[in-house]
C-alpha cells in the first residue's frame, strides 16, 4: 500500500475523533468501586482516598466513585472479590478485560504469607487501594517498571505486602502523562480485527519472585525492555490503534526521559503499531502507522529455537525525506524479561495480502510468578 493510498497517511485524526477526544477533557473519567457486603464502609472510604490521592498527584482527570448512580457510566470499574485468587496466593489482583479490574480481598485478609500487614482499618485500606490504582494504570496504557524503592506501576513481584500497607507508591511522571493522554479512551487494548502479517511475542515463564510476600500480576504479560532513537523520536508517543473514537492509545511517551524503560503487552494482543506528534510538536495529532510509514526488522536469533529472535526494531520515515528518523526496539533480553522471551514472525492470514501489510503484535504467554504490579 503506497502513501498515496493510506487514509492514515501524513493526515491529523478525523474531525469525529478530535471532537470526541476534546470532549473528553472537560468532563472527568469516573472509577467505579464495586464492593463486596464483607467489607465496612470505613475500608471503602480508604480504599476511595488512597485511590482518588494517587490520581490527583498525578494530575490526571479521575473521579474515583462508590455512588451506585455512577456505576452504568463509569468509564472502570473496580471488582473487590470476596475470595481468593485462582489459584490461590497467586496474585493481589489484575486488569481483567480492560474495563473491569479484579482486586482479590481475602488475599490480603486471609492468606497467612501477608503476616498481619494488613490487619487495620487503614492498611487494608491502603493495600486494597494501591492495588487497584496499580490495575487501573494499566487500562490506561501505563507499564510496569522496576523502581526502587517502588513506584505505582512497580512490577508486583518487587512489591512487599509491607510496602502496599505503608501506601507510598505514587505514579511517576510518565505514568502521570499516559494517564492523561489516554484520558476518555474506553480501554488501551488494541483492536481485535486482526487481518495482517503479525508479529508475535511469547513470553515464557520466569522464576518466582525471591521475596515470599510477593504475589504475581494476574494478567499474563510481557515486559519488553524499549529504546527510542532518531532526530525526531522526541515529537512523540508511541501507541497503536485501538477500537474507539479516540483511534489511538498512548503506550510510551517518548519525549519523556525514563531511566528504566518498558512497554507492558498482555496476552493475546494483536497491536497496529504507530506513532502520534505530541500536542506542543510540529507534527501534534498526526498518526503514522507503521504498516504506512516504516519498518519491522527482527534481529538476534536464539539458539535452538527456529523463529524466534530478541530484537523487534521498528523504523518510521515521518517526514517523506526516506530516511528512517524515529527508531524503536524491543529488547526481550532486558533485565526485567526472561532470557527465553522472544519475536516470532507469523505468516500473513488468508486474504491478508491486499489489504496491505499492518504491524501487528500478539502477545502468548503462560502465566508468569511475580506480584501484580500494584
Amino acid at each position: 500500500m503506497s502513501r498515496g493510498d493510506s487514509l492514515c497517511a501524513r493526515s491529523m485524526l478525523p474531525f469525529w475523533a478530535l471532537s470526541a477526544f476534546f470532549a473528553t477533557l472537560a468532563t472527568a473519567d469516573i472509577v467505579y468501586l464495586d464492593f463486596p457486603a464483607s467489607v465496612d464502609q470505613a475500608t471503602r472510604d480508604r480504599v476511595q482516598s488512597v485511590m482518588q490521592n494517587e490520581f490527583n498527584q498525578a494530575g490526571a482527570n479521575i473521579t474515583v466513585s462508590q455512588n451506585a448512580a455512577d456505576k452504568d457510566k463509569a468509564n472502570r470499574t473496580v471488582k473487590f472479590h470476596d475470595s481468593f485468587a485462582t489459584p490461590r496466593g497467586d496474585r493481589w489482583g489484575d486488569s481483567g478485560d480492560g474495563k473491569t479490574v479484579n482486586v482479590y480481598v481475602k488475599e490480603f485478609t486471609s492468606d497467612d504469607k501477608v503476616k498481619g500487614e494488613f490487619s487495620t482499618t487503614e492498611r487494608l485500606g491502603n493495600g486494597l487501594g494501591e492495588t487497584a490504582a496499580h490495575e487501573v494504570g494499566h487500562t490506561y496504557g501505563c507499564n510496569h517498571n522496576n523502581n526502587d524503592p517502588p513506584t505505582k506501576m512497580t512490577e508486583g513481584g518487587k512489591v512487599t505486602a509491607k510496602q502496599r500497607g505503608d501506601d507510598n507508591r505514587l505514579f511517576n511522571a510518565t505514568d502521570a502523562e499516559l494517564l492523561k493522554k489516554n484520558a476518555g479512551v474506553k480501554k488501551v487494548e488494541p483492536k481485535k480485527d486482526c487481518k495482517m502479517t503479525s508479529t508475535v511475542i511469547k513470553a515464557v515463564q520466569t522464576p518466582p519472585p525471591a521475596d515470599e510476600m510477593c504475589k504475581s500480576d494476574g494478567n499474563l504479560f510481557f515486559d519488553a525492555g524499549l529504546m527510542a532513537t532518531g532526530t525526531l523520536s522526541g515529537w512523540f508517543d508511541l501507541g497503536y490503534i485501538i477500537d474507539d473514537p479516540a483511534g489511538f492509545a498512548a503506550r510510551y511517551t517518548l519525549e519523556l526521559p525514563n531511566p528504566d524503560p518498558v512497554v507492558t503487552l498482555l496476552d493475546d494482543w494483536c497491536v497496529n503499531w504507530a506513532l502520534r506528534g505530541i500536542d506542543d510538536g510540529p507534527y501534534a495529532g498526526q498518526v503514522f502507522p507503521l504498516e504506512n510509514f516504516g519498518q519491522l526488522v527482527l534481529l538476534n536469533p536464539r539458539p535452538g529455537s527456529p523463529g524466534l529472535y530478541q530484537i523487534a526494531n521498528m523504523v518510521w520515515d515521518v517526514n517523506g525525506d526516506s530516511f528512517f528518523d524515529v527508531f524503536v526496539t524491543l529488547n526481550a533480553d532486558a533485565k526485567f524479561a526472561s532470557q527465553e522471551n522472544g519475536f516470532y514472525l507469523c505468516v500473513p492470514l488468508p486474504g491478508a495480502a491486499a489489504a496491505g501489510c499492518i504491524m501487528l503484535l500478539t502477545l502468548l504467554v503462560r502465566r508468569r510468578r511475580g506480584m501484580s504490579g500494584r
